[in-house]
């Protein structure tokens, strides 16, 4: 049998927890874009949010600028946070932190490159 992962990552217009929460309880892996999310109380919110309604792991997506979200994520972790996505850019200190300190969580960068036409 071949096991396949079905990722869902929500928009990352707004922080909004429902579609991560939909694709754990579904059985996917339900992640949370905070590529562009401030560190405010709506981003912890929608974070307590995936924790009180999954049972599962799940896993969020930052982005470069992400400094203060990620040292304050470090800093109390959520418990069933399993995947880190690394949206592009410079993440200097992101992964050896991130490695260290939650040694149970998955990391994993993004890319895309489109070619000058």
């Amino acid at each position: 049998m071949i096991s396949l992962d079905i990722l869902v990552l929500t928009s990352p217009e707004r922080t909004d927890a429902s579609l991560a929460i939909a694709a754990c309880r579904a059985g996917a892996r339900g992640l949370l874009n905070l590529q562009y999310a401030l560190d405010e109380p709506s981003t912890w919110r929608e974070l307590e949010r995936l924790e009180r309604y999954t049972r599962t792991a799940y896993g969020v997506q930052i982005g470069p600028d992400s400094v203060s979200l990620v040292e304050r994520l470090l800093a109390a972790p959520p418990q069933r946070l399993a995947w880190v996505l690394l949206a592009g850019g410079a993440h200097e200190r992101a992964p050896q932190d991130c490695a260290v300190r939650t040694s149970s969580s998955e990391m994993h960068s993004t890319s895309v490159s489109i070619p000058a036409l």
